[in-house]
Formats: structure tokens, C-alpha cells, sequence
């Protein structure tokens, strides 16, 4: 805040300083009736100063304009493929944008379309601006008119390289609340994590999807939604993922290819519709899986999942709850450390006590033995007849 007050002060004086200068040369050449004849009669140390004095009012005006972009005052800069707003109180004035090939129609829409595009600026000295510098005129009248702010919470998706040895899926995605923008991206991802998505089997899993938006009018999500736009967004693309869970067993998701142009992407935005995208003016391109697995530091969640799987075992002929789960850890085992499912699988055909097979897959997993120091394989209980374990099922 102080520096802004500093910069305003400072650039207050400057225009002063401009503004003066300026009009004492406009007065020199009313005065002198003609700049040719004003420069005829001017002895040398005149002209000197005469052309000083031009040269002081250009690089004071280039040094403001810049200082002002800087500061988002007077004038802005706008990145490459993103929206700024100039508003006048709460209200919209003009919307100036850096897009590639696209800009924006009378109605405020994206539009590749040369014939339908709007001007930013009429002004000549603006377009100058503009096509040269880079720099985007916001108004003579700040701080009355500017650029316009917004808060937003920021969704972060974290790499697992970046993450402790033993995490849960929550962790991928870091949330960082009421985070001040001016600007809105054309294309933005934004991360979310999905806490237990029943599956059709009963089994409980935590996902995180990607999905991939286009802002189409940014109008609507800036201004109409004041720039609360994303639990918009969030809330349908969390209700269709739930949707696709209940039709979907735990086997099948961990053969669902992940990326783009999966089925799932399909599958999602078409339960979406297109009524988010004419609401909020925001359209949704993609939305896939990054990670998926069963919930961690969820008891109630976990021991409700086991109880359906367990359930559903033995209408399938596994009698025991001993069988039920050495049948669940040699699964969820092989489903991500297929070098250690293999001795377990070959323990139960041999008629080893199911207890002692789980219990000692459940201590070899506490020891983070499966599948190297990179497992992303950890145990809720260790030891025992009651062993359970959460797997994190990593990305193919």
C-alpha cells in the first residue's frame, strides 16, 4: 500500500513536470508563429535547450507509461493468452486481452473470427502502445477507473517427488485460500481431490482428476460470479465423478486409461452438459484421473469399505473374514506390487494359514519392502490377523 501511495505521489509530479514542459514548448511556438521560424531565430543555446526539452518530455512519458504498466495504474501489461479488466467501481468498463489468433465479440465471446472481433482501443497513440510496447492504456482517471481484482482459492497439483515417502492422495492437490489475481487466464487446469467415491463393489477410493478449462466469456465468470466462478465448476465436476464411481467396480478403475482422451474425460463432460459452460462462461475441455486408492486415516470409511467387500467375497464362496481379507491384500497387492503378489498368491495355494499371510504381508509392507524404497504401498494396522492396507495406485 505504501509503496503504490509512493508510486502515485511520484508519478503525480512527474505529469506536473510533462504537462508543463509541454506546454511551455506550445506556447514557444504560438508565440513564435511557426516551429521552422522559431527554429530560424533561435541562437544555438536556445535550440539546445528547445531540443532538450522535447527529448525530456519523451523519456519522462516513456519512463511514467512503464512505471504505470508496472503498478497496473494508468496503463497494464497483459500476458499472452489472458484477460485484464478495466472497471469503473464494481462495473465493467473494457475488457483488454492478449489472445492468439482469437479476441473478443460484441457480446463479449471468444471469437477466432476477424470479421466479428472488437477493437481495444480506436485511439491511434493506444494502438501504438499496444502493438509496440507491449503496454495496454487503462485510463487518465485512476484510480476511478482501473484494473479490476478479484480473490480466488488457488488449487496447486504437488508432484510425488515432492511429497514425504508416506502420503495420502489429499496431499497432491495443495489448496491456498483467498489468493488476490487481476488477470483470468483463456486456459487454466485446475486439480481436485474427491474424497470417497463409492464404487459399484462397495469399495471406498479417494481420487484426484485434472481438468482442463477454456474461458469462453470471461464476462460472466469475472464479473457476473465476481470472480467466484470455480465452486461452479468444481461442485458438477466432483457430482459426475461420484456418478461414474457407482458404475464402476475397483478391478475395472485400475484398467481405466488415464490422460485426455480417455473414455473417462468423455464419460464426465458429457454428465456435465453444457449448462456450467453457459452460466459461468467457462468451458470444461478434459477432466481426467492423476491418482486414485483407497482412503488413509479414515477408519470409518475403510472399515465400511472392507465390510461391503467382505460382504460381496463371500456370496462369491470366500467363507471367512481370515479368507476375505488375505483375498483383498493379495489383490490390492498385485494391483500395484505384482513382484510380491506373486509369493503371497503361491502362500495361499499352498495352504498357509491366511492369518499368517497377513500377517506377513502386513509386516513386510510396515518395513516399505514392497516394490523397493519407492512403494507408495503403507499400512493402516501393523502385524496381526487384522492387518489392513491402503495403496496408493501411482500412475502407469
Amino acid at each position: 500500500m505504501k509503496k503504490n501511495i509512493t508510486f502515485i505521489i511520484w508519478s503525480a509530479f512527474e505529469l506536473i513536470i510533462i504537462g508543463s514542459v509541454f506546454g511551455l514548448l506550445i506556447l514557444t511556438f504560438y508565440n513564435a508563429g511557426h516551429v521552422i521560424n522559431f527554429i530560424k531565430s533561435c541562437n544555438p543555446l536556445t535550440l539546445i535547450l528547445f531540443i532538450t526539452a522535447i527529448f525530456a518530455v519523451i523519456v519522462s512519458f516513456t519512463c511514467f507509461i512503464f512505471q504505470a504498466a508496472k503498478q497496473d495504474t494508468w496503463a497494464t501489461t497483459v500476458p499472452q493468452e489472458e484477460f485484464k479488466f478495466v472497471a469503473k467501481g464494481e462495473s465493467l468498463s473494457k475488457i483488454i486481452h492478449n489472445l492468439v489468433g482469437a479476441g473478443l465479440d460484441k457480446d463479449g465471446n471468444v471469437t477466432s473470427d476477424p470479421k466479428k472481433m472488437v477493437k481495444i482501443y480506436y485511439n491511434p497513440i493506444f494502438q501504438l502502445l499496444q502493438k509496440t510496447l507491449g503496454i495496454y492504456w487503462v485510463s487518465i482517471l485512476f484510480p476511478a477507473r482501473r484494473v479490476f481484482s478479484f480473490k480466488i482459492d488457488k488449487y496447486k497439483l504437488i508432484q510425488e517427488s515432492e511429497l514425504p515417502e508416506k502420503h495420502s492422495i489429499k496431499d497432491l492437490v495443495e489448496i491456498e485460500k483467498g489468493v488476490t489475481i487481476n488477470s483470468l487466464r483463456r486456459f487454466f487446469p485446475r486439480p481436485l481431490f474427491i474424497p470417497a467415491v463409492e464404487l459399484q463393489d462397495g469399495i471406498f477410493v479417494d481420487i484426484v482428476v485434472m481438468s482442463e478449462y477454456e474461458a469462453i466469456n470471461p464476462y460472466k465468470a469475472v464479473f457476473k460470479y465476481k470472480g467466484k466462478f470455480f465452486p461452479l465448476l468444481d461442485a458438477p465436476t466432483e457430482g459426475a465423478v461420484n456418478d461414474f464411481g457407482s458404475t464402476i467396480k475397483y478391478q475395472d478403475l485400475l484398467k481405466t486409461k488415464r490422460g485426455k482422451g480417455s473414455d473417462f474425460s468423455e464419460k464426465i463432460i458429457g454428465m456435465i452438459g453444457s449448462k456450467v459452460e453457459e452460466t459461468t462462461g467457462i468451458r470444461q475441455n478434459a477432466c481426467y484421473i492423476v491418482q486414485f486408492g483407497i482412503p488413509m486415516g479414515e477408519p470409518e470409511v475403510v472399515a465400511a469399505s472392507q465390510a461391503k467387500e467382505v460382504k460381496r467375497l463371500e456370496g462369491e464362496g470366500v467363507k471367512s473374514m481370515a479368507d476375505a481379507k488375505a483375498y483383498e491384500i493379495t489383490t490390492l497387492a498385485t494391483a500395484q506390487a505384482r513382484s510380491f503378489a506373486a509369493p503371497v498368491e503361491a502362500m495361499v495355494a499352498l495352504k498357509v494359514d491366511p492369518n499368517i499371510a497377513a500377517e506377513q504381508v502386513g509386516r513386510k509392507l510396515s518395513l516399505e519392502e514392497v516394490a523397493g524404497a519407492n512403494s507408495k504401498i503403507v499400512t493402516f494396522v501393523e502385524g496381526g490377523s487384522s492387518t489392513k492396507t491402503g495403496i496408493n495406485i501411482n500412475t502407469p
